[in-house]
Formats: structure tokens, C-alpha cells, sequence
């Protein structure tokens, strides 16, 4: 996922990025729209079908994206028929959002880019316990690790019952490389 603000080369290092990762998260909601057409005429197009839009859906119908992301923040319109995916902090709110492709989890550790965000799951086993009861149940979301995540958290998530991970603080630090 993006820095919610706009870094130099921050375009060039997500596509040296992308090759490793399903899809990529474009966060910039202070951004207007054109500043964010000029970040997207930065990415080659045979890219964007990678990209997920967070909160322009005022350019969805431009760039060809893979899908959107909406949170309590920013709720699907009435009338949404595309893919999307969801934002949820507890196992209740995931429950109402099923339908999704995926949804974000968190944060699940306490935040590497939000300075005193703690994790809402400090039990990690009571958190595997609910995942697993989830899937036992056939569950049709992909349930998505955000929160303090990184890279080398990865294993140890998806063993414990996470569908797959999501890096936002850690990038920061690989974008500074």
C-alpha cells in the first residue's frame, strides 16, 4: 500500500515492487484528482489492472483498475456491482462483509507508520482461534493481515490462518532505500 503522501520516485519504486506483490494499494486520500492522474500517467498501464483504488472513485472509470477499497470511512455506493474489497478493525464487522474479494484485517500488530495505533489483537492465539472458526464455516473472503506488518511477519501469518499480507509501514523504509 502507498504512503498517504506523495514521495519522490515513489511511482518507479512501486514498479520495481509490483513483480512481488498481487496487487498494490493506491492510498492518497488528501490527494486531489489531479494529483492523482498525475501519479497514475507515472505508471505504464499494463500496470494499473494491478492497482486498487482507495477513495477516487471519481477515476474509477479510468486507468483500468483491478478493483476499489472502501472502509466505515468511505462505504461502497448503494448501487456497486465491481469487485472491492473492505477495511474491518473486529471479527463482527468482517462477518457483514462476505461478499468481498478480500478484506484487511487490523492492525494486528501495533503500527510501524501510525505512532501509538496498537494492535486490537494482543492475543495472537484467541485471533488464530477465530480465523480458523472462520474457515471452518466456509468463509468466502480472503482475510487480509494489516497492522505492523512486514515481510518477515508473513509466515507466521498465513499460519495462523491469514489468506495473505499487506505491507503499509515497512514500505516506507524500502522507499527511503
Amino acid at each position: 500500500m502507498t504512503n498517504e503522501a506523495y514521495l519522490q520516485g515513489e511511482s518507479q519504486k512501486i514498479l520495481s515492487l509490483l513483480d512481488d506483490f498481487d496487487c498494490f494499494h493506491v492510498r492518497k486520500p488528501k490527494a486531489s484528482s489531479e494529483e492523482l492522474i498525475a501519479f497514475m500517467n507515472e505508471i505504464p498501464e499494463s500496470y494499473h489492472g494491478r492497482l486498487v483504488n482507495h477513495g477516487h472513485m471519481s477515476l474509477w472509470s479510468q486507468y483500468g483498475w483491478r478493483s476499489a477499497h472502501f472502509s466505515h470511512k468511505n462505504p461502497p455506493p448503494a448501487q456497486w456491482n465491481e469487485g472491492y474489497s473492505y477495511s474491518c478493525h473486529d471479527f463482527i464487522e468482517i462477518e457483514s462483509f462476505s461478499s468481498c474479494e478480500y478484506l484487511f484485517l487490523s492492525p494486528i500488530f501495533d503500527s510501524i507508520s501510525k505512532l501509538g495505533y496498537k494492535s486490537k489483537f494482543p492475543d495472537k492465539e484467541a485471533l488464530e482461534k477465530k480465523l480458523r472458526n472462520l474457515k471452518s464455516q466456509k468463509f468466502k473472503a480472503k482475510i487480509i493481515a494489516l497492522g505492523g506488518v512486514t515481510l518477515s511477519e508473513e509466515e507466521r501469518l498465513l499460519n495462523m490462518g491469514f489468506d495473505g499480507v499487506c505491507i503499509k509501514g515497512e514500505l516506507d523504509f524500502i522507499y527511503e532505500k
